[in-house]
């Protein structure tokens, strides 16, 4: 199972990929002595599906995949108002990422029928962009916990 443009889907994802505005954004930013690189793509993770499965054991990824395709069908979720907060996530394995936050059209909609369609109250994650990264990948930010541990950045 997939999900229609303009998402996508990559087992344990769906994200929406955005054309982000790069004018004025360096290439390379040093951080609190780290080096960070610009990313080459830009998204909004809108459902961890592998997150949620490892945490429900009754949610497999094919009944999200086939909420969402509907819910869609009828309600986009694509619009994007960007904030001016920064954050600073770090993983335990030495990766780190400056997410940009973000709202989404309709999130709060898409779980309400998540929570309705899969039986039991699926929590939203906090959207974001991951902007820059120390290494090629970015991090996951499935909670809203784990965007409340990350540092706040004033610019």
């Amino acid at each position: 199972m997939n999900v229609s443009p303009p998402y996508k889907y990559t087992p344990g994802y769906i994200m929406l990929p955005l054309e982000q505005d790069i004018q004025g954004l360096n290439d390379q930013i040093t951080l609190f002595g780290d080096t960070y690189t610009l990313k080459k793509e830009f998204h909004v993770t809108l459902i961890y599906a592998g997150y949620l499965c490892s945490q429900y054991s009754s949610i497999n990824e094919e009944k999200i995949l086939r909420v969402f395709n509907k819910f869609v069908v009828h309600n986009g979720v694509e619009e994007v108002t960007y904030f001016p907060e920064y954050r600073l996530v770090t993983h335990p394995d030495g990766r780190k990422s400056i997410i940009q936050k973000v709202e989404i059209e309709n999130f709060n909609e898409l779980y309400e029928i998540l929570s309705d369609k899969l039986g039991m109250v699926i929590p939203k994650p906090v959207t974001h962009i991951t902007i820059y990264v120390n290494t090629g990948q970015g991090i996951a930010v499935e909670t809203e916990d784990k965007f409340k541990k990350s540092f706040e950045l004033r610019v």
